[in-house]
């Protein structure tokens, strides 16, 4: 790949060039940061520097030209700083935390974002610091952490994922209720033996908040994490896709902007779920079914067929399980259900 910088995510080799045609530097991006092994030449060809990144940060061991000594010297890195920068800044910002005023707590933290993932060893620290604030800053970057780390199935550096379960144990249990809930859901995340005691407390604190993004939160954890509960959970989520109140509502029976058709919709077992929630006395939950099932449906490929001369439609084909939910909801008994199957039956084609 031709280093230029205006790509907005760089990704693959790297190399540039000085003006003379000499090799300037080369190294590889991975998604719009350096990592791996990079080195830079000066115009002669010589090597100035080298060393690794990590996540766009020099880590670990660098050999840089020290011009005025006249060469080249030893540097260890971390966190893109020299290690006895890195040390100081690592006392500086516990000095900060330990004065106990929450404006220079709150800089301290944003200070240790710059670390990366450098900074885990900190934030771990200062989990059971018996400030309630200083407590549920570091858990929500810890948390944000090792969520990414998880997802990229890479363990996250200097995080023991027993000795974060012991701590956010306590924190579940914490007289600070911002500290409590957070700790609930990682913990429920973290830990299957923790889930049958945290998912009653996690549903109500769910429905007892006012806070949309808070809700979709915890039922989208618990729907993902624990498919034994999935059933049950799904019905969380039609009610609460009912209760979201959007700026304006939709024409065919969903509400604009609700998280919770998508959040049902992406689940591995999705048709069994469906089928059995159409199966409920509740009219709301098989509403939502459909929902869900339409959802499914156009992240499909579509077809755009003609519906009269002149006119174009969008159509998408579903498998045959779905087909057979969405029989049930036009001839369900809900005029309500029933309608949103016909609406959506006329986006449908057959999958063969």
């Amino acid at each position: 790949m031709l280093f230029g910088w205006k790509t907005s995510e760089l990704h693959g080799p790297a190399r540039a060039w000085y003006s003379n045609g000499q090799l300037k530097l080369e190294g590889n991006f991975e998604f719009g940061m350096k990592q791996g092994n990079w080195t830079s030449f000066d115009s002669q060809g010589r090597i100035s520097e080298r060393g690794s990144y990590r996540d766009g940060f020099r880590e670990g061991t660098w050999t840089i030209f020290n011009s005025a000594a006249g060469q080249m010297e030893t540097i260890e890195f971390i966190a893109d700083r020299p290690k006895a920068e890195f040390e100081r800044l690592v006392a500086e910002l516990n000095a900060e935390i330990a004065s106990d005023q929450l404006d220079r707590q709150i800089v301290a933290m944003h200070r240790v974002d710059e670390l990366g993932e450098a900074g885990v060893p900190l934030l771990a620290r200062w989990l059971d610091y018996p400030q309630p604030d200083v407590s549920l800053m570091a858990l929500r970057r810890l948390e944000r952490l090792a969520t990414i780390a998880d997802e990229e199935g890479r363990q996250l550096p200097g995080y023991s994922s027993e000795g974060a379960i012991s701590v956010l144990e306590s924190l579940s249990d914490a007289s600070d209720p911002r500290s409590a809930r957070l700790a609930m859901v990682w913990l429920f995340r973290e830990s299957p033996a923790h889930r049958a005691e945290l998912y009653d407390r996690l549903i109500d604190s769910a429905r007892e908040s006012r806070d949309d993004a808070w809700r979709s939160r915890v039922l989208s954890n618990v729907y993902n994490c624990d498919p034994s509960r999935r059933n049950t959970t799904f019905i969380r989520l039609a009610h609460a896709d009912r209760d979201w109140v959007p700026p304006a509502r939709s024409g065919w029976g969903g509400s604009d902007g609700s998280p919770y058709v998508g959040i049902a919709e992406r689940c591995e077992d999705l048709e069994s779920t469906l089928r059995a929630a159409m199966d409920s006395p509740d009219a709301v939950v098989r509403r939502f079914v459909l929902l869900v099932l339409r959802q499914r449906a156009i992240r499909r490929p579509a077809r755009i067929e003609e519906v009269s001369p002149g006119a174009k439609q969008m159509r998408y084909t579903i498998s045959d399980d779905l087909s057979g939910i969405l029989k049930r909801g036009k001839s369900d008994s809900d005029p309500n259900v029933s309608s949103i199957a016909e609406t959506i039956d006329q986006l449908i084609v057959p999958q063969n």
